[in-house]
């Protein structure tokens, strides 16, 4: 019981604050005083990252404004690529995703796709004046023609066995394919299209067996919007005799550089993005002696850090492509030249040129705005990730980064696991359902079906009665063994390393509450204010580090050292400045016989720095905060992680990292030597 009574006592005279008597060793204040100095400094490295961020993000909804583009977009496709499942009647048009054959292919042209894109009347019949012609939903402007572009294959022999020669004697070679473009100006009227269009039927070549692929472009402009939109509806003819529809509409902006704010968001990220790639200059710079594979690769966060600067990079190389070909003359000039009417595309070599030109040069923009939003989602992701990085000093905050990285370790030889009985079932699907099932038809539909099962996303239906019982046991059992078993397995897996993490998160000496922290940083605030004022914020540290430095050859006394400072260079209200005590500290751990037996006490406070005058109060209530740097013993932080099942351990041992003058000596107390383990990881950073 002896141990008991002297932690009950220990613990009284702590909770007592009995200050006159109150004593703290060498080692361990200035551990303290560093520790907080380091949570200081992470605590405002925190909002750079933070407001990079936002800054990035803003940036983004400025050259990228999602919404305007949805509507823009949504306005083209909806109007052209049509679906739908309504009751087929003698008064229902043909609607793109519903064609099965080629003959639906001419019914949807001339019932749907011509009266949607050749407007020159309003719904009255009247005419439209010129500047309103070829307008998709009201406000996009076709620019130029409607161009079809058909692709050929060519005929040759079949390759077949003998006795099927006279069956089926000529095939086509996808290898060999010729294409053919048909223009139709935006300004014919709607019957002159379908008048065209059933020319084009009526041939019965222009769509036939050897079709291998109709691609129709439209480019529109929205002056609402200020943006174009490249549409493409592809029909595929395919050798099993199906006819696969698909369909994209791009949007990008015309004037990328419309609004001053687009600007302005553009500085502020260079900005941020000087900034941060100075401070990784500055770091391969200082720590280049380790070795460049160190320094680049050294660390998962350092490769973050580095990648999230080169997809800045890589986001604004694309941007400016973007711009400089939608800023080209050669561009411009072909685009004004397209709304001009009455062009005869057949005959006119030139504004065909110009109008393929203008095409290509659109698609090339669709192409790299699509690049564009893919790295820019990259390039989100890697500076949040920045953010979480800076959370690494807090147990608490970094928990999520901890319980992912202390999983990882364990999900190598589960996912070996979790592969192979995955492929196995994708495999099995494909070959058992491949020939009857869409979602089974190939081993990546296959693949994709699997995991949209394990999210419930599947329709049992499509494969019941298929093969029965075989059909019901590859269900149940894909849903037994990888739904049920392996995820619980991972998720097993995962709340094992929280809860290790969770447990080391409170195990910490130091107090990291929040209210410490931001009483430090109001401090250090209110400080640096203060020496600001005083137009001694550089000029007053340069001198008192001149005059506590030691002379070469002289031996380290720190009440010598500091004899010269007076009162304004050490006490701020009510409280030694702690990097001049750090500093003091150190000097006097340098002595060997001082880390050995020397305590820390208010009066040798007031000795280290005698032309500073502190008062004993000063001197108290800077130990006082020096020791609240520790976690308390009975802390409500660690009794309620911890709770019971430390409470034996803690009636057993001493669990403070200082102790009040009661008679024990310096070895009975402990004095941390080194920092935490995570401690130096972070703050070198």
């Amino acid at each position: 019981m002896a141990p008991n009574v002297a932690s009950d006592s220990l613990q009284q005279k702590i909770k007592a604050g009995d200050a006159s008597r109150l004593e703290i060793p060498v080692q361990t204040a200035y551990d303290s005083l560093c520790h907080d100095r380091k949570i200081v400094r992470a605590v405002w490295r925190i909002p750079v990252p933070v407001l990079y961020f936002c800054a990035f993000v803003s940036m983004l909804f400025a050259h990228i404004p999602a919404t305007n583009m949805y509507e823009q977009g949504y306005a083209v496709s909806s109007t052209l690529a049509t679906s739908g499942s309504d009751t087929v009647t003698t008064d229902s048009t043909m609607k793109f995703y519903n064609i099965g054959q080629i003959s639906d292919v001419f019914d949807w042209l001339t019932d749907t796709f011509v009266p949607s894109v050749f407007i020159t009347e309003d719904y009255n019949g009247k005419a439209l004046t010129k500047d309103l012609w070829g307008r998709v939903a009201a406000f996009n402007k076709v620019l130029g023609a409607v161009n079809f572009q058909v692709t050929r294959k060519a005929i040759h022999t079949c390759i077949t066995q003998p006795f099927l020669e006279n069956l089926y004697p000529h095939c086509y070679d996808a290898s060999n394919t010729t294409t053919e473009q048909k223009l139709i100006s935006f300004d014919t009227p709607a019957t002159d299209a379908i008048g065209k269009i059933n020319a084009l039927k009526a041939q019965g070549d222009w769509l036939d067996f050897s079709t291998e692929e109709l691609l129709i472009t439209i480019v529109t402009y929205n002056g609402e919007l200020q943006g174009y939109a490249v549409t493409e509806m592809q029909l595929t003819f395919s050798e099993g005799g199906s006819v696969q529809t698909s369909s994209s509409t791009t949007p990008a902006l015309s004037n990328p550089y419309s609004a001053s704010l687009t600007t302005a968001a553009d500085t502020i990220v260079l900005m941020f993005f000087l900034l941060a790639l100075g401070t990784q200059l500055r770091r391969l710079y200082r720590y280049r002696r380790s070795g460049i594979r160190t320094l680049v690769c050294g660390d998962v966060w350092v490769v973050i850090e580095h990648a999230s600067t080169v997809a800045v990079v890589a986001f604004y190389f694309v941007w400016i492509s973007i711009v400089l070909l939608m800023y080209q003359k050669e561009f411009r000039n072909n685009l004004a030249s397209l709304v001009v009417t009455g062009k005869n595309w057949a005959s006119d070599a030139e504004a065909r040129d110009r109008l393929y030109a203008v095409i290509d040069r659109l698609k090339a923009v669709a192409k790299l705005t699509v690049a564009l939003r893919l790295i820019a989602t990259l390039a989100i992701f890697l500076l949040s990730l920045r953010i979480l990085k800076r959370f690494r000093f807090h147990p608490r905050l970094s928990i999520l980064t901890r319980t992912v990285a202390s999983a990882l370790h364990q999900f190598g030889a589960f996912f070996v696991v979790f592969i192979v009985i995955f492929v196995t079932f994708a495999v099995s699907g494909t070959i058992l359902f491949g020939d009857r099932v869409e979602e089974f038809s190939s081993l990546e539909t296959a693949m994709e079906t699997c995991i949209n099962m394990l999210f419930g996303n599947f329709d049992y239906d499509s494969i019941q009665g298929l093969y029965a019982p075989v059909c019901m046991f590859y269900y149940w059992g894909y849903m037994i063994v990888v739904s049920l078993v392996l995820l619980n397995m991972m998720l097993a897996i995962v709340l094992d390393a929280y809860a290790e993490v969770s447990s080391e998160s409170y195990k910490s000496q130091y107090n990291l509450a929040v209210t410490r922290i931001v009483d430090n940083m109001v401090w250090t605030c209110l400080l640096w204010m203060n020496d600001l004022v005083r137009c001694k914020s550089r000029k007053n540290k340069r001198d008192v580090s001149a005059r506590t430095a030691p002379q070469i050859g002289e031996t380290i006394r720190p009440q010598l050292n500091f004899a010269e400072l007076d009162r304004a260079d050490v006490v701020f209200r009510g409280r030694i400045r702690p990097w001049l005590l750090e500093r003091g500290l150190s000097a006097m751990l340098e002595q060997k016989e001082e880390t050995q037996t020397g305590n820390l006490t208010p009066r040798m406070l007031m000795e280290m720095f005698p032309s500073a005058s502190i008062q004993e109060s000063e001197a108290r209530a800077t130990l006082q905060h020096i020791m609240d740097g520790f976690v308390r013993p009975n802390s409500s932080n660690s009794d309620a992680h911890n709770g019971e099942q430390q409470s034996k351990d803690e009636d057993e041992t001493v669990h403070s990292a200082y102790v009040v003058r009661q008679g024990l000596n310096i070895t009975d107390t402990v004095t941390p030597t080194e920092d935490t383990d995570t401690s130096r990881e972070w703050l070198d950073n």
